[in-house]
């Protein structure tokens, strides 16, 4: 997946709000990281796809909320993103 969102390699969180209201298509959170804070996407109506890394073991409930109704998050199947995305409504796609 083709990422808008420019995301260094060395985060290890997405800080609360960090790309609260921006309008990118497509986000690939890197290897590493480790949490989503909270609202860190939310608003963003353009958002469309997320890939989300299997380090990743905490999404607040509210990551991405008023983004598109489309919105699928692609993940390692069985990883905490995968049972978030089915908790919280959302699709998930697997992707190794």
């Amino acid at each position: 997946m083709k990422s808008d969102a420019s995301l260094p390699a060395s985060i290890t969180s997405i800080a609360d709000e960090a790309f609260m209201n921006t309008s990118f298509s497509a986000a690939a959170i890197p290897d590493g990281t480790e949490r989503i804070g909270k609202k860190a996407f939310s608003g963003n109506t353009h958002l469309r796809q997320v890939c989300i890394p299997a380090s990743v073991t905490e999404i607040s409930d509210d990551a991405f909320d008023g983004c598109s109704d489309d919105l699928i998050l692609y993940g390692v199947p069985g990883s905490y993103a995968e049972s978030w995305a089915t908790l919280n409504g959302y699709t998930f796609c697997p992707h190794e």
